[in-house]
């Protein structure tokens, strides 16, 4: 189990490369209404009987939820937009950046290895970020469609993640009880 703890950084940065090509791919759909006697030429996806849909990136969706809460702001700032709207609009937003916080904490990782706080929020970031992704495949039938590989490679590294945190974790407690038993 020591073994692993040698290959810590690899494996952090390995996530993060799975992590990036994760946020680059599709997640979602641009939905478009295409009456069912028409085909749907490429990039789009024929979803239902009078609907395609063009795969986004989570980039591309991200640009477009700042661009949305810049404008939600404005809106509630000039009156036309209730405070529960606003914060309707916020709350789908934070699931955003919930979903991208392990990307950082894993960085941080990586900048301080050993920092047990660090640890305990990598943890934490990790276990939300698996949330999100059950609860996207749980209540959106429609993130389940194989073109949109990039929220799958996302649950990928999400479990991965978990398994070798909770691997890096297991060796350094097996570690302290070796080096605590070699004292005694």
């Amino acid at each position: 189990m020591a073994s692993i703890q040698k290959y810590r950084f690899v494996g952090r940065v390995m996530l993060l490369v799975l992590l990036g090509i994760s946020f680059v791919g599709p997640w979602f759909f641009d939905l478009i209404w295409v009456p069912a006697e028409y085909d749907c030429n490429l990039p789009f996806v024929r979803l239902d009987n009078d609907f395609c849909g063009q795969p986004m990136s989570f980039l591309q969706y991200f640009g477009m939820i700042i661009g949305s809460s810049l404008s939600t702001t404005r809106a509630v700032v000039s009156g036309s937009l209730t405070l529960d709207d606003w914060s309707r609009e916020y709350l789908f937003s934070f699931l955003f950046f919930l979903t991208v916080l392990p990307f950082f904490s894993n960085i941080l990782q990586l900048w301080k290895p050993k920092h047990r706080s660090l640890r305990i929020f990598n943890w934490i970031t990790w276990g939300l970020a698996a949330m999100i992704a059950l609860a996207s495949a749980i209540f959106s039938s429609e993130m389940l469609n194989p073109a949109l590989w990039g929220i799958w490679l996302y649950r990928v590294a999400v479990l991965l993640a978990l398994v070798w945190e909770g691997l890096l974790a297991s060796s350094q407690h097996s570690n302290v009880r070796i080096a605590t038993d070699l004292s005694s």
